[in-house]
Formats: structure tokens, C-alpha cells, sequence
């Protein structure tokens, strides 16, 4: 019995026309980075003899792309694997020659939306952080999937020569959440939520795999201390987590993460006040230290399982073995076949 070779391609719409076919031959690579708290971005790069990219199909800023990774006997023979990328908006084009190629560079964001770069002036009094949201996501025409627990009340708001986008960015690292936009919709999460998952595969450290580890110290902590001036109770509330023994070094450094919280606190006593600044301050000092150990792995065999946000366990590592979250993963499809380079951050045990 014959048995085909595995392999993998990618399957693209251009404006709703599935032109696969006519690319194949062509497609030099493409690279399809998955963000975790920002926009993805596609890169196609096909070569042109004919010229036919500057003439009849030469692409506009705006044009949609959906893309699909498909894996043909990927694992077994039979087996057929496929991967949504998502739709995407061109929003760069790259001519070179000769020889003739085109490189054409799309986000997951709906370049013509004004939210992203319109600079607005308004305030708002006495609303959620969610309210906010619902209200620009609604005024973009996009759908909202809000995933933060905590009821994030603020007294005023002031937009001042931001866009949309900004703004809603600048709150939510404001408050140690994430914020990822797409073409159809917003998401605002906790990475926590994420790191908690089941892991979805092992990578091994073995001599054939390409790897950078860093550990930094810069801008870490060891606690954080938030303190309120509650003007119902005429006190000065606080709220404070601390880390447990941080991996990697010889003795706590006693850093403090000092926050003054200007924002209503939400709560009936000063024990539910307080309980809900010491809650935020764990979600300030996560966000801060979630970046004090990363591993970046490149060159490695595409699979169709791992996402941004998905959870993985690197084992062999020595001390940096152990459970990590996808910041950034990359699928390339080139003359090496399908690979994938990934970012990882070293999740907190707290």
C-alpha cells in the first residue's frame, strides 16, 4: 500500500473567493502570528512572474482574508487536520523585484473602524469599566466577550485626545486585565483564568531544539500594597498581597508595588472593601511579574492544538521545567514545511 507524505498548506479566501489553487504554486510563505493581548497579523509572500499582483489582482487596503492551516496525514495517514487562523484586513503591500513578489501584511482589526485611531474627547461619571466597553463595542458594530469577574467601578472617566482603542487599552492594563481586539469583537480577560487550564502538550528539551531562556528582574516585586481614601467611611483603606518565595533568586528582594487607588471600591464594610483592594493587588503584582521568565522556541514542527493563551509543560529544562502560557505563537508554511515559533511566559504559582 501506498502511503502519501504528510504535509500542510494553507487555504485562503481573497474577498470571499477561495484562491488556494491559484496561489499554490506560488506561495513563497506564510506566517500567521496569534497574539494573546493583541492584534494577530498574517503575511503572505507570493511570487508574481506574470505581474499579475500589480495589475488585476493587485490588493487594497481593507480587502478580507480568512485563512485555514490544513494538515493532510498529519498524523496518521488519513488523518485530516485543520486550523482557523481567523479573517483578517490588509493593511500593508510590499513589491520587490526582480524576481517579482508581493508581500501582503493583514491584522485582525477592521482598519476602516474609527475606534482604533480617532481621537475622542468625553467623560463619563459613576460607571463600570464594562459599561465603557459595551459602549465602544457597540458604537464599532463589534461584539463583546468580557471575562473579568470583579465589578471594576470608576467615578469619572476623562478620554482626552485618545482613540477608542487607546483608551480602552490604558484602562484595562489600569486594572492588570488584557484587552484583544479582532475584526468582529473585543475580548477583555484576566490572564490568571488562562494559566489555570489544562495544559495542552509537552515540549521536551532535546539537542535538536532551538531555545532562548530569560529571566529578568527588571521592574518584579514582591508585593503590592494599594491604598483607598474612602470617603464614606473617612478612612484610609489598603489592600496588600504578597508573592510566596520567588523562583530564582538567592532571598526576596522586600520590592513594593506601591498603587493608589483613585477609583470607587466597591462594597458595603471596610472588610469587603479591603478584601476587594487585596484582590486587585494580586492581579497588579501577576501582571507585573508576569514576564520575569520567558522561553522562546523557534523552528519547531507545526501542530493544530496549541492557541495563544493555551497552557503547555516544558520538561528537561532543569529549572525552568514546568508549566508555561502561549504568549505568542507563529505558524510559517515555507520551503521547510509547516513550522511554528512560540513565546512563552512561565505562569505564577499564585
Amino acid at each position: 500500500m501506498q502511503h502519501k507524505a504528510a504535509r500542510a498548506y494553507a487555504s485562503v479566501k481573497y474577498e470571499g473567493v477561495n484562491i488556494t489553487k491559484d496561489i499554490t504554486e506560488d506561495l513563497i510563505s506564510m506566517n500567521y502570528t496569534d497574539n494573546l493581548d493583541s492584534a494577530d497579523e498574517l503575511e503572505l509572500n507570493i511570487k508574481d512572474i506574470n505581474r499579475k499582483w500589480l495589475k488585476e489582482w493587485h490588493p487594497r487596503k481593507g480587502d478580507k482574508i480568512d485563512v485555514t492551516i490544513i494538515g493532510e496525514h498529519w498524523d496518521n495517514f488519513g488523518d485530516l487536520k485543520t486550523y482557523p487562523c481567523g479573517s483578517f484586513q490588509v493593511d500593508a503591500i510590499t513589491y520587490t523585484g526582480p524576481p517579482s513578489v508581493i508581500s501582503i501584511k493583514a491584522i485582525s482589526v477592521d482598519i476602516k473602524a474609527n475606534y482604533k485611531d480617532e481621537k475622542r474627547n468625553k467623560s463619563w461619571e459613576n460607571v463600570t469599566l464594562k459599561d465603557i466597553v459595551s459602549e465602544i463595542t457597540s458604537k464599532a458594530n463589534k461584539s463583546l466577550i468580557y471575562e473579568v469577574e470583579n465589578i471594576i467601578k470608576y467615578k469619572r472617566v476623562d478620554q482626552s485626545l485618545e482613540s477608542d482603542l487607546q483608551l480602552l487599552k490604558r484602562l484595562c492594563e489600569q486594572e492588570g486585565l488584557s484587552l484583544k481586539s479582532a475584526v468582529d469583537k473585543l475580548i477583555v480577560f484576566n490572564k490568571e483564568k488562562y494559566e489555570k487550564e489544562d495544559v495542552l502538550g509537552v515540549i521536551e528539551l532535546t539537542p535538536y531544539l532551538n531555545f532562548t531562556i530569560d529571566s529578568d528582574d527588571a521592574d518584579t516585586y514582591d508585593s503590592c500594597i494599594i491604598e483607598y481614601y474612602d470617603p464614606t467611611l473617612k478612612e484610609t483603606l489598603r489592600g496588600e498581597f504578597k508573592a510566596p518565595e520567588r523562583e530564582g533568586y538567592k532571598e526576596n528582594t522586600n520590592r513594593i508595588l506601591r498603587v493608589k487607588e483613585n477609583n470607587s471600591v466597591p462594597g458595603e464594610s471596610k472588610e469587603e472593601k479591603e478584601a476587594f483592594l487585596t484582590k486587585k493587588a494580586k492581579s497588579k503584582l501577576r501582571s507585573k511579574n508576569s514576564n520575569e521568565t520567558k522561553v522562546n522556541i523557534s523552528n519547531r514542527k507545526g501542530d493544530f492544538i496549541t492557541w495563544a493563551g493555551s497552557t503547555v509543560t516544558l520538561i528537561n529544562f532543569g529549572v525552568y521545567s514546568g508549566k508555561y502560557v502561549v504568549n505568542k505563537i507563529t505558524r510559517t508554511i515555507g520551503d521547510s514545511g509547516y513550522k511554528q515559533s512560540l513565546e512563552l511566559n512561565k505562569t505564577l504559582e499564585y
